[in-house]
């Protein structure tokens, strides 16, 4: 199967209202995971954990695109936000004493 039908197939397994939960339980697994790593930052196998929280995350980002049919709307989006975040970090920070 494609990553595609991996995902459809998912979501026609457990409902859409499902994923959207399993979607908010894995966001919270990957805050938890995060805040874990700065509280023990010696510890690398927490950096792992985050690794696999965030792919967690990712599939499940996926099936909402297929969720909501906004794949499209999404990679537009991602596009501005990489743009602005592109301009924020090339451009000059005046600071307020030159002022």
């Amino acid at each position: 199967m494609t990553e595609q039908e991996i995902l459809e197939a998912a979501i026609a397994e457990y409902g859409g209202e499902i994923q959207k939960l399993v979607t908010i339980e894995e966001l919270s697994e990957l805050q938890k995971a995060i805040v874990k790593q700065i509280r023990y930052p010696g510890d690398y196998k927490r950096v792992i954990d985050i690794a696999e929280e965030m792919a967690d995350v990712w599939v499940m980002l996926k099936q909402l695109t297929l969720i909501y049919g906004v794949g499209d709307e999404v990679e537009r989006w991602k596009q501005k936000k990489l743009k602005r975040l592109l301009d924020q970090v090339t451009t000059p920070i005046i600071p307020k004493s030159a002022l």
